[in-house]
C-alpha cells in the first residue's frame, strides 16, 4: 500500500476551511425595524463572497476534471503476453478526490449566494439610513417599517405628487413633476 503524500492532509484541511468563508466572516443584516441614527452591524464588505466564488468555480472544475481523467483511455498490459487486451479500471483515488472537490465547490458556492445577499441587503440598509439623515422621509418609513406576512396588493402607478421645490430628496422621482432633485433638494431644472 503507497503512503499518501505528506501535503494530501494538509491540502483537504485547507480546502474545507476555505468553503463558507461568507457563513463565518459576513455578518447578517439587522431585521427590520431598525434605528435609523444607529450604526449598522452588518457586512458590506464583498471580499468573502467573491473568494466563495473563486473557491465554487475552482473546486467544480478541478473536480470534474478530475473524474474525467479518472478513466484511463487505454489498455492495461497483460503481464504474461505483454500486450494490451484489458481496459484499466478508473482510478479510485481520482473519482473521490474530484467528487470531494465538487461537494466542497458547491458549498462554497452556496455560501458565496448568502455571503451576496446579505451584503446587498447591508447596502440597501446603509442606503437608507444615509438618505434619512438627510430627511428624506420615506427612506425613514422605510427602516421603521416591521415586516408583515399579509399580502401586498399589486402597486398602481398613480401621477407622484412628490415634493414641493426646497424640500428635501434623495432622488428626481420623489420630486413633483417637473422638478429635479439637485443637491438633495427639489428645484426646477436648469435651463439647457
Amino acid at each position: 500500500m503507497r503512503e499518501p503524500h505528506p501535503s494530501r492532509p494538509l491540502a483537504v484541511v485547507l480546502a474545507i476551511l476555505s468553503s463558507g468563508c461568507s457563513w463565518a466572516m459576513v455578518a447578517r443584516p439587522p431585521p427590520l425595524p431598525v434605528e435609523p441614527l444607529a450604526p449598522l452591524a452588518c457586512t458590506t464588505e464583498t471580499a468573502p463572497p467573491i473568494v466563495d466564488a473563486v473557491v465554487a468555480a475552482t473546486g467544480i472544475t478541478a473536480g470534474a476534471l478530475a473524474v474525467a481523467l479518472s478513466d484511463r483511455a487505454g489498455y492495461c498490459a497483460d503481464s504474461s503476453t505483454a500486450t494490451s487486451t484489458a481496459r484499466c479500471p478508473r482510478d479510485r483515488s481520482l473519482v473521490v478526490g474530484g467528487l470531494v472537490a465538487m461537494g466542497l465547490g458547491v458549498v462554497a458556492g452556496a455560501s458565496s449566494v448568502t455571503g451576496l445577499s446579505r451584503t446587498a441587503r447591508c447596502h440597501e440598509l446603509d442606503r437608507l439610513q444615509r438618505a434619512c439623515w438627510a430627511g428624506v422621509e420615506p427612506s425613514c418609513a422605510a427602516l421603521k417599517a416591521r415586516p408583515s406576512l399579509q399580502v401586498v396588493p399589486p402597486r398602481v402607478e398613480r401621477p407622484r405628487a412628490g415634493f414641493a421645490p426646497g424640500e428635501s430628496c434623495a432622488a428626481d422621482t420623489e420630486c413633483r413633476a417637473g422638478l429635479d432633485c439637485r443637491l438633495g433638494r427639489c428645484a426646477t431644472p436648469a435651463a439647457p
